[in-house]
């Protein structure tokens, strides 16, 4: 499985007039869908329960963890960190927390390395993933995913994409509920100059059991900031095309 995200987070201008066409929401929106999903995976480095004839887990007491990478050939983790299958199983419930063998939430700096060549690093706060770099096979940083929590909830995600002369730039950042002025969690997107690519909001997702439902405006924009299209939705309905 190659942990090395290979999405570009953004449609040029270019390729839109070269479609003939507008680009549809429904296209646009179900790459978002994607994206988000893709992202969740890559903060929770893919983890995945094994079977118990396999190595993998750690006991502690009578709770039994899961390693990091466990399942994955050629991978591994310094130091070792463990986590709760049953946490990762809920991950809709709340954000998965990683420990170090002694039992202790890890904070401080973890590297992850992929037939001995490092692939990507972790920073954690008291458990949770706050920074994930990921790198190409020449070591180079690829992409950069932080997360901000407060309270033990998610508060926000930004992801960057690197250029060739190692500078990073954002692609896409996210505002989750209850810290956000309208409730709804508010996503945004960007070309690679800078300027906004698309932006909705929506109703649920993440730490909700309810299905996202897209609520407010969404807009996609050209490079210079101009609207190319946008609708109003509500409750998951679209009740206005705006443009």
């Amino acid at each position: 499985m190659n942990l090395t995200s290979s999405l570009d987070y953004s449609l040029t201008k270019k390729r839109l007039l070269m479609m003939g066409k507008r680009r549809e929401f429904g296209v646009i929106t179900g790459r978002v869908s994607l994206l988000s999903t893709l992202l969740v995976l890559l903060t929770l480095c893919f983890c995945a329960r094994i079977e118990s004839d396999e190595p993998g887990f750690f006991t502690i007491g009578e709770t039994e963890y899961t390693y990091l990478f466990s399942g994955m050939p050629n991978h591994k983790s310094d130091p070792p960190l463990i986590f709760l299958p049953d946490e990762y199983g809920k991950r809709n419930k709340g954000p998965i927390h990683f420990y170090l063998t002694s039992g202790e939430l890890y904070s401080g700096e973890a590297t992850a390395y992929k037939n001995e060549r490092l692939s990507q690093k972790f920073i954690f706060e008291n458990g949770l993933i706050t920074e994930h770099f990921l790198f190409n096979s020449d070591g180079s940083p690829r992409q950069l995913i932080m997360t901000g929590f407060e309270n033990e909830r998610l508060k926000s995600k930004r992801s960057y994409l690197y250029n060739d002369n190692n500078e990073k730039y954002l692609t896409n950042e996210s505002e989750f509920p209850p810290f956000t002025n309208n409730g709804l969690s508010n996503i945004k997107m960007y070309h690679p100059n800078g300027a906004l690519y698309f932006e909705y909001s929506h109703k649920g997702g993440y730490y909700n059991d309810r299905a996202s439902q897209y609520h407010g405006l969404m807009t996609l924009y050209d490079e210079q900031g101009d609207v190319l299209q946008q609708e109003r939705y509500k409750d998951g309905e679209l009740i206005e095309k705006i443009k």
